[in-house]
């Protein structure tokens, strides 16, 4: 049923049955075909049968099944006055199943989630090791899942659990407790409305399944005094989803020997603490971010508070996001300078103009010293030292910035030796244009075959046999006169016959390179051989022309970097130093991008490998080749950074498995937990466990924070352990279920005793269930136990 009191609705599925079991079937397929008449047939076609496989028995679940733990793993939780849940990515997974069920389980799922306390987990019996010795040897008096033997191999991990707490506490009557605590939940993400209509629709996302435990995992009470929350210690839990294939006779026998144990498999686990007062839950965390973004002191903005005595100088430095830092100079001297890295405060500091950036060939030229300050500013040499030792950490990157700018520099200096010894056409000294692309783009060997028998060769100069025998030559060699394909000039190249101004006398080859580089033909040339040689092509331009011109535009795609991924791999001291000071816990800051730092930043990388002059001269020209903006239209102008422990719960960047998984974090997918007006979101990545950043293509008009779907709270409204009954609008009546008081089955006056030193815990989930009116209805259960989720709308400033 949809959520109608969310930005996004929220569709929620009672169960998701798969069609079939898991195993391997046969398919055996006959067709026959007769006819009548005056020549009646009757023929058969009886081929082959076919064999397939659905799934297979899961004995343990690997990260890309999961896709959250609610509270998350090694976090104190607000979870007092909630039910821990594991999401997973498959909806159909709790029902799946190798063999028919029992008919006494019917459809209740196969899969539980167990919380146990610190102390109860240290006295379980747990054991990791093959499934095959694991579930079918001697466990020692438990009692073994009736099930076939596991394939070989298999890893496993299994816990021991009492059957007298599995039917008092953890999982009592299963058949009919396990459908209320399992279903399915599918967002729906409202699309914006197309320009002249009119309404929104709804796109369906990704669905996934939730199992649900029984139990509050609460503080524990002070032995002295109980009933005093306010003395409640912190207290430790671990949560294992388990498969109770096998066991399904032995949880539905009330005969069975309460002190025996039951040999269940833990499919996964995680732990996490429950502190003695809750923090605070996603509203909470929204409302101190919005406290904070009114924060007249700082605000919105990522900058620095200075104190009120500070000079005017300082104030104005910290305002525009700069620290002091420690300088160690070349002469040995140790002074303070300023430092910013690549994010700014928002709105942007007002420059007059802002002069064409000149590329650094190391970071000395891009130290700023202040004269009025008697200071230096070193963002912009820090900037480049960063992107140098970046390349230089990472090998993969470092091999192929060498490799390309030992090809562009080869590509160059044969340019400049075809120059230097080719002769000069009357009145036109120079370098023909047939030369430079030989030169700068070697054709292979079947392309240069095809230009001599398609007639694209100086007939004039050589004969067919010497084009023939240096066509089969190397490409590297020196390369033949070709003249430019008709089809290529008319497409943008230089007609046939055209020169390249070169000035053949004892200058150094350093100058013959710098001058042939100013040459816009030469340049575009260049870099359109070196995408072809070193950017991945598309596959249908590739396979219709291969190595010829024609590639050009197919390859303009991204090569080796993405300045904004680069930028997420870094620590977050260099983007953000003193972070703490500008970014406490539940905040939200703006910050504005330095173009100027990220050029820095380009420049260090560019650098690595640059021993000559020529080198030096074909940075800017590889820059065009390496980088490419995130988005082709605009730069990365405004962006927004939170910091708050519910960044915990955001799921993977990538698809778990995927194959850039762990290779870039940035990426541009919208998660379904904001929505921006006004402008396009470029990039999110996290740089920190509970640090997000977001980067836009401009300024945006508003962001709406909502609580992701797959981590909402489930349980009681609060502490206090009530819950308001829900109404079908999806909005809180005035009803309140005391659920402390009256459903718990550990309750004072329950035949169910707490567990040893807990309060009362275990939640009576049928009763509960007949109490809302929905006993035998998964989801209106789950409908009635889910919190609304939060909200947070947060607007930048305007520019001035």
């Amino acid at each position: 049923m949809p959520n109608p009191a969310s930005e996004a609705g929220l569709e929620l599925h009672g169960a998701w049955i798969p069609g079939i079991p898991l195993g391997t079937y046969t398919l055996d397929v006959k067709q026959t075909v007769q006819g009548t008449g005056k020549n009646p047939f009757d023929w058969t076609f009886a081929p082959g049968a076919q064999e397939f496989t659905v799934g297979a028995r899961r004995f343990s679940l690997t990260p890309a099944d999961v896709l959250a733990t609610f509270p998350a793993p090694g976090s104190a939780a607000p979870a007092g006055h909630l039910l821990p849940y594991v999401s997973l990515r498959d909806p159909y997974l709790p029902w799946e199943r190798a063999e028919p069920a029992p008919a006494v389980w019917g459809e209740a799922p196969t899969m539980a989630v167990l919380v146990l306390s610190g102390d109860e987990a240290a006295h379980l019996t747990t054991a990791t090791g093959q499934a095959a010795d694991l579930l079918t040897k001697d466990p020692g008096g438990a009692l073994l899942p009736a099930i076939s033997v596991p394939p070989p191999d298999t890893p496993c991990t299994v816990i021991d659990v009492l059957v007298a707490d599995l039917r008092g506490r953890l999982l009592p009557d299963p058949v009919k407790t396990l459908p209320l605590l399992t279903h399915v939940r599918r967002e729906i993400r409202q699309d914006q409305a197309a320009a002249g209509t009119s309404g929104a629709t709804g796109t369906p996302l990704s669905a996934h399944g939730t199992v649900i435990a029984s139990r509050f995992p609460r503080a524990m009470p002070d032995p002295t005094t109980p009933d005093t929350r306010s003395k409640d210690t912190p207290c430790p839990y671990t949560a294992h989803l388990v498969c109770l294939t096998g066991h399904e006779e032995h949880l539905t026998d009330q005969g069975l020997d309460p002190q025996k144990k039951l040999r269940l498999v833990s499919l996964w686990s995680w732990s996490f603490l429950t502190p003695a007062v809750d923090p605070e839950t996603y509203a909470d965390a929204f409302r101190r971010m919005l406290e904070n973004h009114k924060d007249a002191r700082q605000g919105d903005r990522l900058r620095y508070t200075p104190t009120p005595s500070a000079p005017a100088a300082v104030r104005e430095r910290l305002g525009a996001g700069y620290v002091p830092m420690n300088h160690g100079l070349v002469t040995g001297e140790q002074t303070a300078s300023w430092y910013r890295g690549p994010f700014g405060p928002w709105p942007p500091p007002q420059i007059a103009s802002v002069p064409a950036h000149q590329p650094f060939s190391c970071a000395d030229e891009a130290l700023i010293y202040s004269t009025a300050e008697c200071a230096f500013d070193i963002s912009l040499a820090a900037a480049w030292n960063i992107g140098y030792q970046l390349i230089l950490a990472r090998r993969d990157l470092f091999g192929r910035l060498l490799t390309l700018k030992h090809d562009a520099q080869k590509r160059m200096m044969s340019l400049v030796r075809a120059g230097a010894a080719g002769p000069s056409a009357a009145g036109s000294p120079g370098i023909a244009e047939t030369v430079v692309a030989a030169a700068l783009d070697p054709r292979p060997l079947r392309r240069r075959f095809e230009d001599m028998m398609t007639g694209h060769r100086d007939k004039s100069t050589t004969p067919l046999g010497t084009d023939i025998t240096a066509a089969l030559g190397h490409a590297s060699e020196a390369p033949m006169a070709l003249q430019v394909p008709q089809a290529e000039a008319e497409s943008g190249g230089a007609a046939p016959g055209a020169y390249v101004p070169f000035s053949r006398d004892d200058r150094p080859p350093a100058e013959h390179a710098a001058a042939l580089v100013s040459h816009p033909g030469v340049a575009r040339r260049l870099k359109d051989a070196l995408r072809r040689r070193h950017l991945p092509r598309p596959r249908a331009t590739a396979s219709a022309d291969p190595g010829g011109a024609g590639d050009a535009e197919g390859a303009q795609e991204t090569w080796l970097w993405d300045a904004v991924d680069l930028l997420m791999v870094l620590p977050t001291w260099y983007l953000m130093p003193f972070s703490d000071a500008v970014l406490p816990t539940d905040s939200a800051r703006f910050f504005s991008v330095d173009e100027r730092w990220l050029s820095a930043f380009g420049d260090g990388m560019l650098a690595v490998g640059s021993h000559t002059a020529v080198d030096r001269l074909l940075e800017p020209l590889l820059a065009d080749v390496v980088f490419k903006p995130r988005d082709p239209d605009r730069a990365p102008e405004c962006g927004l950074v939170i910091r708050s422990e519910i960044i915990r719960s955001w799921p993977a960047l990538h698809e778990p498995g995927g194959p850039d998984a762990g290779a870039m974090p940035a990426t541009t997918t919208d998660p379904g937990f904001f929505r921006i007006n006004g402008a396009r979101l470029i990039a999110r990545t996290l740089i920190g466990h509970d640090t997000a950043l977001l980067l836009f293509d401009r300024r945006p008009q508003a962001i709406v924070l909502r609580e992701p779907g797959h981590v909402m709270e489930f349980g009681l409204d609060s502490a206090h352990g009530t819950k308001s009954v829900r109404n079908l609008d999806g909005s809180a009546s005035k009803e309140q279920v005391d659920v402390y008081g009256k459903f718990l089955r550990d309750a004072p006056g329950k035949a169910v005793s707490p567990w040893p030193g807990h309060l009362p815990e275990s939640l009576d989930v049928q009763a509960l269930a007949r109490r809302f009116g929905c006993a035998d209805k998964p989801a209106e259960f789950a409908f009635q136990m889910l919190n609304l989720p939060a909200t947070l709308t947060i607007t930048p400033p305007p520019l001035p």
